[in-house]
């Protein structure tokens, strides 16, 4: 692995939360790299991709609620797996980070991972004809009026009230 910055497009860091999502890395190791991957991929984000983030031991501890050993583990998980560059510090030098995906995960859509499926796809038109059709059912077919609506506004009357107490 170089030691030179990677290039990043925009929205970087919210992808690659996204992707970590989707390989479910808090099940493969652990919340602790969750919590270190995500804070050094905002991190980079916050400095505009342009440079590499540092930070000192006691500065990640803090920021994440770990103990030495905590951190030291999850890091070491993470660069085992090929989802962190590290490049440790000295008695008076931050250590140096980025995230990496590894290769598994670099062909993984940006797509969202609810049950809701993306706006158009089959899952999300199956849906919402299942709901379609269960309205019917419940109507026996008949136009209904929409209660929302009602609920909305009786709700915004009540909100007007004013309440004086003596």
């Amino acid at each position: 692995m170089g030691t030179d910055y990677p290039q990043r497009g925009s929205h970087f860091a919210h992808k690659f939360t996204r992707t970590l999502v989707k390989v479910c890395l808090c099940q493969e190791l652990g919340t602790g790299a969750f919590a270190l991957l995500t804070t050094i991929s905002h991190t980079e984000d916050a400095a505009r991709y342009r440079r590499a983030v540092t930070f000192y031991n006691s500065q990640l501890m803090m920021i994440l609620g770990m103990s030495l050993g905590q951190l030291v583990r999850a890091r070491e998980k993470s660069i085992e797996s090929g989802w962190l560059h590290y490049i440790p510090g000295g008695k008076s030098k931050a250590g140096t980070y980025w995230v990496t995906i590894p290769e598994h995960a670099q062909d993984l859509g940006d797509h969202p991972t609810d049950e809701g499926g993306e706006v158009g796809s089959a899952i999300d038109t199956e849906a919402e004809n299942e709901r379609q059709t269960k309205d019917k059912r419940k109507t026996n077919g008949r136009q209904t009026k929409d209660k929302r609506n009602t609920n909305e506004r009786q709700t915004r009357t009540f909100l007007t009230y004013s309440y004086s107490y003596s």
